[in-house]
């Protein structure tokens, strides 16, 4: 097995672009969510119910939230990170082809 790590800066520029616009699709549908998410006229529904309370409901809305937010900044981390790999492996290479060609 070759201890030689290739690396497609193509390639990865294009994942980290794909996590950025994921996480950034991810707030939105968590923006639109809570905007349309009007547990009000549920309210009455659900006190007539035993099983659910609307207090139950609306904590477990918020922590869904919640969740899909931390997920979204966690895509924004990988995102940051993917692109500082792109940006360093780039200039490591043109580093190299200039050592190379000032070697020529």
């Amino acid at each position: 097995m070759s201890d030689r790590l290739h690396v497609n800066i193509e390639e990865l520029g294009q994942l980290g672009s794909s996590l950025a616009h994921h996480a950034y699709d991810l707030g939105s549908y968590v923006s639109d969510f809570r905007r349309s998410t009007d547990l009000e006229p549920v309210r009455e529904v659900l006190e007539r119910l035993d099983s659910v309370s609307y207090e139950q409901l609306a904590e477990a809305v918020e922590l869904a939230g919640s969740v899909v937010g931390k997920l979204q900044d966690r895509l924004d981390e990988a995102s940051s990170g993917v692109k500082e790999v792109v940006r360093n492996t780039s200039s490591v290479q043109d580093d190299f082809a200039d050592d190379i060609r000032d070697l020529l």
